[in-house]
Parts: C-alpha cells; structure tokens; sequence
C-alpha cells in the first residue's frame, strides 16, 4: 500500500482502486488532500457492506474541514464489466487482484481496464512465482483461491504486450527483496507502472460509446466530506476566524492605544530592535508574515477612526487559518459580500451584525480596510476600557 501511496501526485484527482475488498488501501487514499474522488470496486457485496462506514468522515474532519472535495463510492461489479463511472480516471490501482481470476478472463480485464476505463496511470501487482522458493513449507499457490501465479518473466512479458496494444508504457518495480545473493529471483511483490501515452487518445477513437448507456456496477455506499467547497462550511469557518481575530486585534490595539501607543504597525522597531506589533506573541504563531503588507507611504496602520478601527485585508489575509480558508484576499473580499451577516451600507461599507452583545464590524473595500464598529455600551462585558470624547 506505501507502495501505491508514493505514486500519488497533485493531478491525481480521481482514483479508483480495482478489487478493494476490505477498503484498507481506500482508507490510506483517504488521507491524500489532491483526491477529490475516490472509488472502490469489488465483486463481493459482503465484504464492501461491512468494512464501508469505516470510510466514514470522523468528529475531526468536521472540526477541521478539508480545502478540496472528497466524494467515496464503493460499487459491487466485476472487473470485466465495463460502466462508465470509473472511466478516464487519473490513478487506478489493482493491488493483489489479477491471480484471483480465471487466465481466461485475463483478455476481457484488460480490455475493460486498458480499453475502457483508460486510467492515465495504472498499478498493477502480483505474487511472483519465482520468489515462492524462497518461502519455507510453502507448496503450490500462496493462497486456495489463486488461479495462477507469474514468474518475472511472464508478468513482464504480459505487461509488455498490454502496453503494445493499448498504447501504455511500463515501469516494474516491486516490494519484499529476499536475502542476499538471490537478487535474480526478484520481488516477492512484483509490479507494473502503466502509464497512458499522450498522443493514444487521438489515435485512439471512442469506440466504446456504446457501452456508456450499460450500468454494471451496483453502488452500495457514497459519502461525502466535509470541506469548505460546502458553502455553509465555508461561511461558518469564516466568520467564526473573523469573529475572533479582529476582536483579540481589537483588543491588542485599544491595550496598547491606552498605553500611549498611538501609531501601531507591523513594522520593526529600529530603535529598541524589538517587536512593536500590536500583534500578541500567541497570534504572531498563527501569522505568516505581518510585516510584508506595504502601502503607499511605507507601512500598513491599524488605527482608530471614531468609533472603528481599521484593519487592512492584507493583513488578515496573513493569519493562516484565514488563508487556509480563502485562497486570495480578493476571494476573502469577495467571501465577505456574501455571507449575509455582512450587510453593505452604501456603495463600499459591509456591516456586520453578531446580536445584541456583539461586536459591529465593517468592511471598507475600497481601501481594503476592514472596520470594527465598537459597541461601547457594552465594553464593560468584554473588560476593555475606551476613553469617552
């Protein structure tokens, strides 16, 4: 499984693992952050049924949502049907699976593998025959239910032949050396790297439409997890970071405003050579770099205007788990339009509302500001002490 697990790159968006049987291998893709779909078929309904809900989303991928997709589905069908929800996927894997079928289906596996499905990459693994001797008490097959087991030269040479009909190249590789001075002998695992040439499909017309219309595979379990594509997620998470870090800037700011601190920057302080960010030392770990937003006379300024004070976007945008939520300020500005607590008042102003004891928040765009409205009635709840004028 670690195996097919270093094979993954960014661009393996969809992957579907060939005989999946107890899901194990669909549990470790799971974790993959560039998957956005993942499918499992078998063709023993009994065991998907009982190992599917340990697919399941647990309580921390809730409190700690994924930034891309992730969609699950397990199917019961056989390998050498042909269904269109698994074509021209970009991984599959087939861990342990060919020598469980007859050698006489080997033609129809791969013409709906290589044929149909056309992965870009595809890994593929078996017993090699060769290494058997080196397994003590071990006579005849590996396993009761294996119908045959390839020496090296015969998985190659089938692999070389698929590559020649379907316009693959191949990679072998394998897993489980045995003891020094027996290197001839191979893997114990050994394995085939598909990889689909880039001109194939060109030459490759799309002779299999027909078969588009037949569903073979019969889904037992879909799930869906949570990720901040889901527009509530996204909203919620937002406005909870929001929330929290412009009030403790807030705080920070007043604090060091009642000091006498009338200027607070992000810049360094070249006299003291110290810090004299508002930014607290336990919010500074969550930030990449507040000192990199600049403005037109050097520096970006968290000031107070009134009854607001002004926190540049960029700012925000630097506090890691905003960023982890929003790609871009311009999508954290674009973010903020839409959720509905935040109201725009004219042509520039978004007044946020968070119910009779909280903090007013305004967004001014146009300078990609963000105002925090200060609800001075009830500072005596969140003891911070603001001087009346």
């Amino acid at each position: 499984f670690t195996f097919v697990l270093c094979f993954f790159h960014f661009s393996s968006i969809q992957v579907v693992d060939l005989g999946c049987a107890d899901c194990s291998l669909l549990r470790k893709m799971k974790f993959q952050q560039c998957v956005e779909e993942l499918v499992g078929i078998d063709i023993n309904q009994q065991v998907i049924r009982e190992n599917m809900y340990l697919l399941s989303p647990l309580p921390c991928d809730y409190l700690n949502p994924r930034i891309r997709p992730l969609v699950i589905k397990l199917y019961q069908g056989s390998l050498i049907e042909k269904d269109p929800c698994v074509k021209n996927f970009d991984m599959a894997s087939c861990i342990e699976v060919i020598e469980h079928l007859e050698l006489s289906m080997l033609e129809a596996f791969s013409n709906v593998v290589f044929g149909y499905m056309t992965p870009h990459t595809i890994v593929i693994s078996t017993p090699n025959a060769d290494f058997n001797q080196l397994l003590l008490g071990l006579t005849g097959f590996r396993d009761r239910d294996h119908k045959f087991e390839w020496t090296k030269t015969e998985f190659q040479n089938w692999a070389l032949d698929i590559c020649v009909r379907y316009e693959y190249s191949v990679t072998f590789a394998g897993v489980g050396s045995g003891p020094a001075g027996t290197e001839d002998v191979g893997f114990c695992t050994q394995i085939a790297i598909f990889t689909r040439m880039p001109a194939r499909n060109d030459r490759w017309p799309n002779s299999n439409a027909d078969c588009d219309d037949i569903h073979s595979y019969k889904l037992l379990h879909e799930v869906k997890y949570p990720s901040y594509c889901d527009k509530n997620i996204f909203e919620n998470a937002l406005i909870n970071e929001m929330t929290y870090w412009t009030e403790k800037i807030k705080k920070h700011f007043l604090n060091s405003t009642e000091q006498g601190d009338t200027k607070n920057n992000v810049q360094h302080d070249q006299e003291s050579n110290e810090d004299v960010s508002w930014c607290s030392r336990s919010m500074e770990k969550h930030c990449v770099n507040w000192s990199v937003c600049k403005s037109a006379d050097g520096y970006l300024e968290v000031q107070k205007h009134g009854d607001t004070i002004h926190i540049p976007l960029d700012q925000l945008f630097t506090i890691l788990e905003v960023k982890k939520i929003c790609s871009s300020v311009v999508r954290l500005k674009e973010a903020l339009l839409e959720i509905e607590q935040f109201e725009i008042a004219g042509d520039n102003l978004v007044v946020y509302y968070c119910g009779q004891k909280q903090v007013k928040i305004k967004a001014d765009f146009q300078n990609d500001m963000l105002l925090i409205t200060l609800n001075f009635k009830y500072f005596s709840l969140i003891h911070i002490k603001v001087s009346s004028k």
